[in-house]
């Protein structure tokens, strides 16, 4: 490279080994037994997290009275401590959200079968608006999933029946301030049979995307998801989803990550009820990659809930049969290519059923927390009847953002017999990774390499050390490799986390001369 503003920046780097998935750390658990008399079932079936890290938990609980009610309670982020709670007579609460502000919105289906939603203020819990849906057929109509856009207008979607009494999706737009009707749009599949909506999501530009279940002309169900303009509700694209069993297949929960890129989930039948995951690419819904998991009881495995990390790396949970019983199940999919970052189960107290979705599926069982973990929640017995049942998972230890790249000078000197090189490029952004971690980037984001200044004529670089390398500075007089030599350069800076080093020849000054940082290991 000529001395017109960049270096060679080649590396002589050992490769990395296999990424291996690592166990989660349960950090609090909280449990909540309704005021029924004797004990009765109480039933979480969604949780959220806010900006702040506290926890929102929504479900069924047994009012005295023998009613079922929605129940919503918000736990601190640092130790699960009530600061609020709601009951909101007559329904049951499938799905929760929370906006910018913390406010909390709560929907599902009253007791007399309408979609009711319910918006509650972040402080306290006040009651700030709700609204009502009763279908054109007057029949029974159940919201299953709310989502909230950058505008704080709020999205749900369930089903509702039409004439022919079957269900169809139904998908309503609310505005943020009163819950006015903004759009709302149906689907009625190809053989005019069932089709549910089980969840919904946003992306940055506030266009919709939900997705369930639909019966194909088999008069089996398949993944149908849906993606709708943010404004006027006009549909964009849609993908149908037949498993290798030709059999029964439901999506439950649909994500999205911040390039607009969809991510559904839910249990598909091969010979038993597996978790299947499907990336699709934002602008047509192509199919970017899919996993199916079996659990280690080779029977029923449903997964309920997905969400997106910052990095755009998907969380999923569910229920896994564990060979006696269900447990939790989690796990975290790496955005690329779908591999294996960390999984965990959770078998409560009683070692008997821990369950989400017995009621009614829905795709809020999970939250996501700043540090690279989640927040699952839902049903679990204690030998009597069901409690709420809520773990936080930290990240594997030494892991912060939970991309299943543990410490990174373990990775990268670990091992060199693994198949991968100095040339593996996670990201795709054209970096070698294992150049990214020596040069203090991320290698599982996209990302550039430290920019060449020109510092009054000299062009100079500065670099992020990690412990477990060393940089050798070279100068040539040409580009090609054999051409380097140890530099006679200037090193401004050289402490234990910085190196700043300049070339010393003037930018435009013959001979051209070229500078290249050669990263080496210590062994």
């Amino acid at each position: 490279m000529k001395s017109s503003g960049l270096f060679a920046l080649l590396a002589a780097i050992f490769g990395a080994p296999a990424l291996h998935a690592q166990t989660a750390t349960p950090v609090w658990a909280t449990r909540y037994d309704g005021p029924a008399s004797p004990s009765n079932a109480d039933y979480a079936v969604a949780t959220v997290v806010d900006g702040a890290g506290n926890v929102i938990v929504t479900g069924q609980s047994i009012a005295a009275n023998g009613h079922e009610d929605y129940y919503t309670a918000k736990y601190a982020a640092a130790d699960g401590a009530l600061l609020w709670e709601q009951r909101s007579a007559n329904g049951f609460a499938n799905s929760v959200a929370v906006d910018s502000a913390g406010n909390v919105i709560v929907t599902g289906a009253s007791t007399d079968s309408d979609y009711y939603t319910v918006k509650y203020a972040a402080a306290n819990g006040a009651l700030l608006w709700e609204k009502r849906y009763n279908g054109p057929a007057n029949g029974v109509d159940g919201a299953r999933s709310v989502a909230v856009d950058s505008a704080g207008n709020v999205a749900v979607t369930g089903s509702s029946y039409n004439a022919s009494g079957n269900p169809y999706y139904y998908t309503a737009k609310y505005a943020a301030a009163s819950g006015a009707l903004l759009w709302e749009k149906r689907y009625n599949g190809p053989v005019n049979f069932s089709d549910e909506a089980r969840s919904i999501a946003v992306d940055s530009a506030g266009n919709v995307i939900v997705t369930g279940e639909s019966y194909n002309s088999s008069f089996n169900s398949d993944y149908y998801t849906a993606k709708y303009a943010a404004a006027s509700g006009a549909l964009l694209w849609e993908k149908r989803y037949n498993g290798p069993g030709s059999d029964s297949d439901s999506a439950y929960s649909v994500a999205v990550d911040s390039a607009g890129n969809v991510f559904v989930t839910g249990a598909s039948f091969g010979g038993s009820f597996d978790y299947y995951t499907a990336k699709y690419a934002a602008a047509n819904g192509a199919l970017l990659w899919e996993k199916r998991y079996d659990g280690p009881g080779n029977n029923e495995d449903g997964a309920i809930s997905a969400k997106v990390d910052s990095a755009g790396n998907v969380v999923v949970t569910g229920y896994s049969w564990n060979g006696s019983n269900n447990d939790y199940y989690t796990v975290k999919y790496a955005a690329t290519d779908g591999h294996l970052l960390w999984e965990a189960r959770y078998d409560g107290p009683a070692h008997n059923t821990d369950w989400m979705g017995q009621v009614f599926p829905t795709a809020s069982f999970l939250a996501l927390t700043a540090d690279g973990g989640a927040v699952v929640t839902g049903q679990s017995s204690n030998g009597t009847d069901f409690d709420y049942a809520t773990v936080k998972y930290a990240p594997p230890a030494g892991d912060a953002e939970g991309d299943g790249l543990q410490d990174w000078w373990e990775q990268m000197w670990w091992g060199t017999t693994d198949g991968h090189s100095a040339h593996d490029d996670f990201d795709h952004d054209g970096i070698p990774e294992l150049l990214e971690m020596a040069f203090g980037l991320n290698p599982k984001k996209s990302d550039a390499l430290p920019p060449v200044v020109n510092e009054g004529g000299y062009l100079s670089i500065t670099i992020t050390k990690h412990p477990g390398v060393t940089y050798e500075v070279q100068t040539a007089d040409a580009p090609a490799a054999s051409a380097f030599s140890p530099a006679t350069t200037t090193v401004l800076v050289d402490d234990s986390t910085t190196l700043k080093v300049r070339d010393n020849i003037l930018i435009g000054t013959p001979p051209a001369r070229y500078l290249r940082v050669k990263v080496n290991a210590v062994p």
